[in-house]
């Protein structure tokens, strides 16, 4: 029996757990936005970071929500089933790779660049950990804790990519109007992430996207063949006992 089957069965543990989550990934979306140093950025509120962790809130709330109905519900065989509070798998599944996408990208791309801006101590501020990575790991922890595996379809790594393709065409559509500027860690820029930066880059932003989604993809269908070969295993049946 897997050391973490008991845990995905407790009611208990699955209210506490998302309920910390559902609170620590609101206040670090109000902290990143500066509120609580009075400084105030509603720009903030444009990055994939703050609108992956804004994604991650709200399906964290649905999630409680019917994890406290299925309770009061009192509905005695979900109790038989191996993951009881495991709800929307594939949508758990698109909404754990968006914000896999924040952790990712800021450790591997943007992390020196938020280091030459806000040094060190504010690389490890709690409010950055929380957004770029607490928060991440919150949301994967429950897919994996709660989340029936196998439920994936063939094509759900592309729609995977549907919430950072939607963002890709909001921070561009503002960048190329000159709607918004971005004036952070010293970035002055009409674009929210420098590898987005036509002005000056020009056509190599093209080149940036497509191995970053080319990256995501691989990622994206691992996980999907991954989900699918556990989903087999758990459902093979178990030798009788001679």
């Amino acid at each position: 029996m897997p050391v973490f089957s008991p845990l995905s069965k407790s009611k208990y543990f699955v209210i506490v757990f998302r309920l910390f989550s559902l609170v620590f990934s609101v206040w670090g979306i109000i902290a990143i936005t500066g509120i609580f140093k009075n400084a105030f950025n509603p720009v903030t509120l444009l990055a994939y970071t703050v609108q992956s962790n804004i994604l991650v809130a709200v399906f964290f709330c649905v999630l409680l929500t019917r994890t406290i109905l299925r309770i009061i519900g009192k509905e005695k065989h979900v109790l038989m089933l191996e993951k009881p509070y495991g709800f929307f798998p594939r949508l758990s599944a698109f909404v754990s790779l968006a914000i896999f996408v924040t952790m990712l990208v800021f450790w591997f791309i943007l992390a020196p660049v938020y280091v030459q801006g806000a040094g060190m101590r504010g690389l490890l501020a709690l409010d950055n950990l929380a957004v770029h990575l607490i928060t991440p790991l919150l949301m994967l922890m429950d897919y994996l804790l709660f989340t029936e595996r196998g439920k994936l379809k063939k094509y759900d790594p592309l729609l995977c990519a549907v919430i950072p393709y939607a963002y890709l065409l909001e921070a561009m559509i503002l960048g190329l109007t000159r709607m918004v500027r971005y004036d952070s860690l010293g970035n002055h820029s009409y674009y929210p992430y420098i590898f987005l930066d036509i002005d000056r880059f020009g056509a190599w932003v093209i080149l940036m996207v497509a191995a970053i989604t080319l990256f995501f993809m691989l990622i994206a269908f691992f996980w999907q063949r991954l989900d699918k070969k556990l989903g087999t295993k758990a459902r093979r049946p178990k030798p009788c006992p001679t």
